[in-house]
């Protein structure tokens, strides 16, 4: 990966932090992410650069990947009492 999708990727996975401070119990779709949480600096992030930042937050502990019956996939914040 080049440094410049790096940081890309590190600032949409910032903003994803910064919606999760003023919303600790969202947890969405890598799809809903992309659309409802990101603010205007990102519009135009792909969903695939969206789902690299969030799979990003997983492997550091920050979010918890739930999968739903149906296939789907929910990610939220891991929040003190579920560790």
């Amino acid at each position: 990966m080049r440094a410049d999708d790096r940081r890309e990727i590190e600032a949409i996975a910032t903003a994803i932090l910064g919606h999760l401070q003023t919303y600790p119990l969202a947890a969405d779709s890598a799809a809903g992410v992309a659309q409802w949480w990101l603010g205007p600096p990102h519009d135009g992030a792909s969903l695939h650069q969206v789902e690299q930042a969030l799979e990003v937050l997983v492997a550091r502990g920050v979010l918890r990947r739930l999968r739903l019956s149906d296939g789907g996939i929910l990610y939220s914040q891991v929040l003190p009492t579920q560790q």
